[in-house]
């Protein structure tokens, strides 16, 4: 909101400078993914950084293209809501271990993000309270007539989204 405030001012030195700070300020120390998709890349190095963090133990495969027809916006909503909010909850499992895959064949991008899990009976889009985040998720992927699947069995939450791509 306020980097739009900024620009709508016309304060485009300003609203640079506060970019500039954010780089700053989210910017991993370490690079783990590299598959030339630097919009990708970025939000994936970051939330790792946060997992290792917290000493969840993460594993990766990102196997796609250096561009995608899809939004950086709603690549964003669906990576934040599946891994930004659950870090925590992964770290407070007994063996934190995170799993991210990446996939992109005829133009179906798949992602699969799976994590142990300490949450006890339903899956959180059940529990009251909760479920905003995937329900948003759910939306970005019928935006391209994709799916959101999760499910949780034996310790582990699982989510799955498919995007089909022009």
């Amino acid at each position: 909101r306020m980097l739009s405030d900024m620009i709508a001012a016309g304060e485009r030195e300003d609203a640079l400078a506060y970019l500039s700070s954010m780089e700053k300020f989210m910017k991993p120390e370490e690079e783990y993914v590299d598959s030339g998709n630097e919009k990708i890349d970025s939000i994936l190095n970051y939330m790792i950084s946060r997992a290792k963090a917290m000493h969840v133990s993460v594993d990766w495969k990102v196997c796609i293209p250096a561009k995608l027809p899809v939004l950086p916006f709603d690549i964003n909503v669906i990576l934040s809501n599946l891994l930004g909010n659950d870090i925590q909850a992964i770290s407070e499992a007994e063996q934190p271990v995170l799993s991210i895959r990446f996939t992109y064949a005829r133009n179906v991008l798949c992602i699969r993000i799976r994590n142990s899990c300490s949450f006890r009976g339903r899956i959180p889009e059940q529990r009251e309270g909760h479920g905003f985040g995937l329900a948003n998720v759910r939306t970005i992927a019928a935006r391209y007539h994709g799916s959101l699947t999760i499910s949780k069995e034996d310790g582990w939450f699982q989510a799955d989204v498919l995007l089909f791509l022009p």
